[in-house]
């Protein structure tokens, strides 16, 4: 069985939120991976997995609120959508390493 980790991984964020947009700033983008990874509200995304596994709609609507509260500018929602697609194609790769792992282990 395949578990999606719950392990902080602020470094994984940053790498994924840095391939949507090269001219972001490095502040911005350790900014939104700090929201991420500190709020605990959902849905939850303290690592590459968890953002493969989120709904656009609701992590956007809660990086919105999260920007309001600290007065940072917010993310686009297509970013948002970006950095989901970008860690599901990275995460394709991860998960077929582990399943293929699991059935060497298996005979």
């Amino acid at each position: 069985m395949l578990v999606t980790t719950t392990k902080d991984d602020e470094d994984e964020l940053i790498a994924c939120i840095s391939c949507d947009d090269q001219s972001m700033g490095c502040n911005l983008i350790e900014t939104y991976s700090s929201l991420l990874n500190q709020s605990k509200s959902e849905p939850v995304c303290v690592n590459g997995r968890q953002l493969s596994n989120a709904d656009a709609k609701y992590l956007h609507d809660k990086l919105v609120w999260e920007c309001k509260k600290s007065e940072t500018e917010p993310p686009s929602f297509n970013s948002v959508e970006m950095w989901i697609f970008a860690m599901q194609n990275f995460s394709v790769d991860e998960i077929l390493n582990e399943i293929v792992g699991m059935a060497d282990n298996i005979h």
